[in-house]
């Protein structure tokens, strides 16, 4: 080429400076919905650990009609403040009520479990929800439900007989300072487990409801719907107990604070961080419970409920890890 001929022109790629933007942009999003799932997992196991200290004191259901009175009122303050409608798109709502009294199930019958079992063994039988996510996730959304989700299901749910240990398979358990009867345990697995599948339910009603709902507008409905929900069934079946002390405030205080910034990470970082790394970061949620159990509570695991432990999270974590993978 001689040096008056003209240089070639350059070829610009106008699309390539915008998508490395838009991939640098998602990055940003994931990890932003990475940390505010794993935030939202120490705001839980607050949650949790006040509601075990509190339930010295108070019946479950009451701590549920506090926590989601304040929940609900925040929730409505930060739509405001957001300029977000609390009430939802008008062909949504039936789905929101769906998510709202799943979760008031679901959260009712976790805590009940909470002021019965162990800290840890409550926390990680509740946990068994991606297994029926995923059961009910085929059913109502179509998605798939392989051969290896079935056999995760399976080591799920072998954890699960692990950690709840019933006598006739294990014998009588050592004694411990947190300890109920045999019984009592078996009833309050199985209300937790329950309460794993109501859950469940709503968060298959959130993937189903889409980005189309504001993340706190599911804050509102849960709150609002469990407030109505806690408060029939504590009057009919519970005795209400006022608050009397500076401490009965702080604790019930905390319960609600954690549980409403718990919400408003997790909705929003589900919809921001793909399904497989938030469970991993959801999992802290177990490691938090068993941090606060053996130092706050003296509870010691046995070796069959860390077994138990083991294949849950196996099992959660390699579904988990598999969507997302499958999905890329």
């Amino acid at each position: 080429m001689s040096a008056t001929s003209p240089l070639p022109p350059i070829e610009v790629n106008e699309t390539s400076s915008l998508l490395a933007k838009t991939t640098e942009s998602n990055v940003r999003h994931v990890l932003l919905g990475l940390v505010l799932v794993a935030t939202s997992s120490l705001a839980f196991s607050t949650m949790s650990l006040f509601v075990k200290l509190m339930g010295f004191n108070f019946p479950p259901m009451e701590i549920v009609f506090i926590r989601s009175i304040i929940q609900f009122c925040l929730a409505i303050i930060s739509c405001w403040y957001m300029g977000v409608f609390p009430w939802g798109e008008p062909n949504l709502r039936k789905g929101l009520v769906v998510r709202g009294f799943a979760g008031s199930v679901g959260l009712a019958l976790f805590y009940y479990s909470l002021t019965k079992l162990p800290l840890s063994d409550a926390t990680v039988l509740f946990f068994v929800s991606p297994i029926f996510t995923a059961i009910l996730a085929r059913i109502f959304l179509k998605e798939p439900y392989s051969p290896f989700d079935q056999a995760a299901s399976v080591v799920s749910f072998t954890g699960v007989i692990f950690v709840a240990q019933p006598e006739f398979l294990f014998g009588a358990r050592k004694a411990n300072p947190s300890d109920i009867d045999s019984t009592q345990r078996i009833i309050a697995c199985v209300t937790c487990i329950c309460g794993s599948v109501a859950s469940s339910i709503a968060f298959v009603t959130i993937r189903q409801l889409g980005l189309g709902v504001h993340y706190m507008v599911h804050v509102v409905y849960f709150g609002g719907i469990s407030s109505i929900f806690s408060l029939i069934i504590s009057l009919i079946f519970e005795p209400v107990k006022i608050p009397s002390t500076l401490n009965d405030w702080v604790g019930l205080s905390v319960i609600s604070i954690s549980a409403f910034v718990g919400q408003g990470l997790l909705n929003y970082g589900l919809q921001l961080a793909p399904s497989g790394p938030a469970t991993l970061m959801r999992n802290f949620d177990i490691v938090f419970a068993f941090i606060f159990g053996i130092t706050i509570f003296k509870e010691i695991p046995t070796m069959n409920s860390l077994l138990g432990t083991g294949l849950i999270l196996c099992s959660t974590i390699g579904m988990g890890i598999k969507k997302w993978a499958g999905r890329r």
